[in-house]
């Protein structure tokens, strides 16, 4: 069901969703809102690409094509679950906008976003890849890159898209020039695993990237009991259950760092950069399989271990750091796990601090 409005869309607002009617019901009144408040609307589309839910999704839907709106909505219903990744990509394909906002249906976003977003890409019409700045969780002053009230433009500077990449993972952090997105792409996306992160990374080196310093939105974290109880969910529609799908995604994130040092020219100092940041993942991850898992899981553990070495054969940090917490018993990560965070959190302040103290 579509709702057409006069004017060239600039920006469509891609909503993937699946039995999450309660978020999705909540995001789309959220985005209606700041939407009638601007001039920009009749340039802009809300899209929502339903997996085929089996709640009340569709009745969500159908309500919501009812209000009165002066930007152009469409509801799209999949035939069947192809799963979330399958979806990121398919919502990017049926969009009618120049670039396409992937926003998640639980993300909590800011009201003069999509001013911010839509005014930036005006300003830059030829970038194929944007990431949104955004904070980790309310009252964390911790954000994905560097805050800034500002955004810049790069062509395959690697020292400048590196975070940028790396935090695409997020993907409500991504902005695609849709016409440089192709049906095979995307396929072949899929099939890798973190589609979006890869079609970042594919637009990043094709075309210019633009990276948005402002934080436009808020993850909204369930926490990791939560989180994994939803990877769990959708692992049992799919036939290959035999590892833990919490875990496995980070398997994929670290094939994709491989990718970023294939597709650009980097210097030592930022593969040590990259190199860092895969460790410290590669431990949260650890630690949230340990702390969530109900027992002790073998599989995984061994293909987690075995990947692992590969990458870290040489570092010392996953000796002795990585394997006692992927083999110890989890009341052990249980322990570390918050004390960790802790840290974290005072570091994230500690940083923002400085860097508005010395900028």
């Amino acid at each position: 069901m579509t709702n057409n409005n006069m004017g060239e869309i600039l920006l469509t607002i891609a909503i993937p969703t699946f039995n999450r009617s309660k978020e999705l019901y909540s995001q789309l009144h959220s985005i209606n809102s700041i939407l009638s408040e601007t001039k920009i609307s009749k340039n802009v589309e809300v899209l929502v690409s339903d997996n085929c839910s089996t709640d009340s999704t569709s009745d969500v839907t159908k309500e919501f094509s009812l209000i009165e709106k002066s930007y152009k909505f469409t509801s799209i219903r999949n035939s069947k679950n192809f799963g979330g990744e399958a979806n990121f990509m398919s919502s990017t394909l049926n969009a009618s906008g120049r670039f396409v906002w992937l926003l998640s249906d639980d993300d909590e976003i800011r009201k003069d976003s999509i001013q911010y977003l839509f005014e930036a890409l005006s300003s830059n019409l030829d970038i194929g890849f944007g990431f949104i700045n955004f904070f980790f969780n309310k009252g964390d002053p911790q954000t994905a890159i560097p805050e800034n009230d500002n955004y810049y433009s790069t062509i395959d500077d690697f020292s400048l898209l590196l975070l940028p990449l790396i935090r695409s993972g997020m993907v409500s952090a991504c902005v695609f020039r849709k016409s440089l997105v192709s049906k095979n792409d995307t396929q072949k996306f899929v099939e890798l695993g973190y589609p979006h992160m890869y079609c970042a990374l594919s637009l990043a080196v094709k075309s210019g990237s633009l990276i948005i310093e402002k934080p436009l939105f808020t993850i909204i974290h369930p926490g990791v009991h939560q989180t994994r109880a939803r990877a769990i969910a959708r692992a049992s529609e799919e036939t290959d259950v035999c590892i833990d799908h919490f875990l496995n995604y980070h398997l994929e994130f670290l094939k994709f760092c491989s990718s970023l040092v294939d597709s650009f020219s980097v210097p030592f100092k930022l593969r040590y950069k990259l190199h860092r940041i895969m460790i410290n993942e590669s431990l949260n991850q650890i630690i949230f399989h340990k702390i969530t898992s109900e027992k002790y899981d073998v599989i995984t553990i061994k293909k987690a271990f075995l990947f692992m070495v590969k990458k870290y054969y040489f570092s010392p940090v996953f000796w002795l750091a990585h394997v006692p917490v992927l083999f110890f018993p989890s009341f052990l990560a249980k322990f570390i796990e918050p004390l960790r965070w802790k840290f974290i959190s005072v570091r994230g302040y500690v940083a923002t601090i400085l860097r508005r103290i010395l900028l």
